[in-house]
C-alpha cells in the first residue's frame, strides 16, 4: 500500500480503512465531505489539512489514527 494518497471525495464508506502505511493524504480541491469511516485505523497518519471546502466529516472518519497529533482546518 502507498504511504500517500490523494482523497477526490466519495460516499464509499471506509475508503481508506485500516491502511496502517499510510502517512500522508492530500484532499482535492472541492472535497465537500469526509465520509464514514475513511481513515479508521490508519495508525500511521500523522497529520492532515483539511481544506475549507469541506462541510462535512463523516462519523469515525477519523477513529484509530492512533498516531494523528495534527489536524489543520483553516
Amino acid at each position: 500500500m502507498p504511504q500517500t494518497a490523494v482523497y477526490y471525495g466519495t460516499d464509499e464508506t471506509g475508503s481508506f480503512k485500516d491502511n496502517s502505511e499510510l502517512t500522508e493524504v492530500t484532499f482535492d480541491e472541492g472535497v465537500t465531505s469526509i465520509a464514514d469511516e475513511t481513515f479508521y485505523g490508519c495508525s500511521s497518519l500523522t497529520a492532515i489539512t483539511i481544506p475549507d471546502s469541506v462541510t462535512m466529516i463523516g462519523e469515525g472518519a477519523f477513529r484509530g489514527c492512533s498516531s494523528l497529533t495534527a489536524i489543520n482546518i483553516p
